[in-house]
């Protein structure tokens, strides 16, 4: 049987002769082969027999004629040639700089995503965090198509074009931000509670108390619907002092981080953290005091040495009564770094 391309009759896909016009529309207007004998010497199909194809004769519209196209000009998408599926144009491969910009937000993706994956995602979690941590990762639209379908929370939009929020659940909370995420308990040496969540709102609303005419018992349940309730007499909208980012107000119970110098974070003191989404490579170590976020609890430390050889941090206390702890990586669930003590008591 002849087998030649230009006329084969047995191919099961054909190409529609509307969308054979449109693509020979687009290569003439968008690329330097302007003419149908230009186009025809590109794909390497007879003047004659692509001239026949474009009007419609059923016998040169095969999938051979598909192939010839879509090999001289990638672009074009085979698919859509013989079924109409998807657009005309393949996507963009992502430029250096596209390509650049995705991996900085996936690899701090990767860092909440950690708290979130069930049990079913870690081996798959584990293997793409090891992918990002390599020096030269080529992000691709398909790698971008996989996560996303491994791990449906995630939401495209914001990873590709930074619309919405992180993550599909969270797309109902102010500008995308996960900013009532709350710190649990945790237990310091003695049992008590080292860390307890105080809820902070994107501009932070506090409660105001006048003590001269004020009686009884300070505060309530410290809730945006109690805050709403008040008075303007009797709140305060505070402005951030800080950048854009997932901030949280904690108090912080215990005695580990207080050696009684001017640096000592107390027994009851409030601070102001933001969650880090950056990479451990980068973590700001020598100017900042973090809350970290692990399997076991939560603890606040200073952070003085990353090893990665062994996978783990080493946490050191302002307190020498208190030793250093060693958290493994794979126990770091998220890390906040301190940015201020927002309220603190006079002590005698």
């Amino acid at each position: 049987m002849k087998n030649n391309l230009d006329t084969t009759k047995s191919s099961i896909k054909k190409i529609d002769v509307n969308r054979l016009k449109e693509a020979l529309n687009y290569i003439q207007y968008k690329t330097e082969y302007k003419t149908q004998t230009a186009i025809a010497g590109k794909i390497d199909f007879s003047r004659n027999n692509l001239s026949s194809a474009a009007r419609g004769e059923d016998k040169y519209l095969t999938e051979g004629l598909a192939d010839k196209i879509v090999t001289a000009f990638p672009e074009i998408s085979k698919d859509w040639l013989l079924t109409g599926n998807g657009s005309m144009l393949k996507t963009p491969p992502l430029t250096l700089v596209q390509q650049k910009s995705i991996l900085k937000k996936l690899k701090k993706l990767f860092i909440s995503l950690r708290s979130r994956i069930t049990n079913d995602q870690k081996q798959d979690f584990k293997q793409y965090e090891a992918l990002l941590s390599q020096g030269e990762t080529i992000v691709t639209h398909e790698l971008i198509e996989e996560i996303v379908i491994t791990f449906p929370d995630i939401n495209k939009e914001w990873l590709t074009a930074n619309k919405g929020a992180m993550f599909l659940s969270d797309n109902d909370l102010i500008n995308g931000k996960d900013i009532n995420h709350t710190i649990s308990k945790i237990k310091s040496k003695n049992g008590t509670e080292e860390v307890s969540p105080v809820p902070e709102l994107k501009y932070m609303m506090v409660e105001y108390v006048d003590l001269s005419v004020s009686a009884g018992m300070l505060g309530g349940d410290f809730s945006a619907s109690l805050l709403e309730s008040l008075p303007d007499t009797h709140k305060r909208l505070v402005p951030r002092e800080y950048k854009d980012g997932n901030y949280l107000v904690v108090r912080i119970n215990g005695d580990s981080m207080d050696d009684g110098t001017k640096r000592s974070i107390s027994d009851n003191d409030e601070v102001l953290i933001r969650l880090y989404t950056d990479t451990l490579d980068t973590l700001p170590m020598h100017n900042k005091l973090f809350v970290i976020t692990t399997r076991s609890g939560y603890i606040i430390k200073q952070i003085t040495k990353i090893d990665q050889k062994k996978q783990q941090i080493t946490c050191h206390s302002f307190n020498p009564l208190y030793p250093d702890q060693f958290v493994d990586f794979e126990n770091i669930l998220q890390i906040f770094t301190v940015e201020k003590i927002v309220n603190s008591k006079i002590r005698f």
